[in-house]
């Protein structure tokens, strides 16, 4: 079975990593390989325009980008999809959505509290 570690290499340099920062590491037996992870955002469909690239308008709070929506054409006006450079990969339902957004607000205050020195 493959197995995730989280990890830090000493044994390497790092480029634009600060100390103490921490890239995730895949293990297979012996072989060691290095394994960055993305980040998707979810935001909500405001519009769409249908043709060969499904290019859609979908809302992060008061930004709105034009993403495509090629991988998601379930996806409708109002409906939330996470999206990954650009591209919508997936559709959450809005609970799943505002969870997401209810832990970026904690993690927000655990900074702000890190930088104040209350925490």
């Amino acid at each position: 079975m493959r197995s995730w570690a989280l990890k830090s290499n000493p044994r390497r340099e790092r480029p634009g990593l600060e100390d103490g920062a921490h890239r995730a590491t895949r293990f297979w037996g012996r072989m060691e390989a290095e394994v960055f992870m993305c980040l998707g955002i979810p935001g909500k469909v405001v519009g769409f325009e249908e043709g060969p690239l499904r290019l859609g308008r979908v809302a992060f709070g008061d930004v709105v980008k034009e993403v495509s929506l090629a991988f998601v054409p379930e996806a409708g006006v109002g409906d939330y999809v996470v999206v990954h450079a650009g591209t919508a990969i997936e559709v959450i339902d809005e609970e799943a959505a505002m969870n997401v957004f209810e832990t970026f607000r904690e993690l927000d205050a655990h900074d702000e509290a890190l930088a104040k020195g209350d925490a």
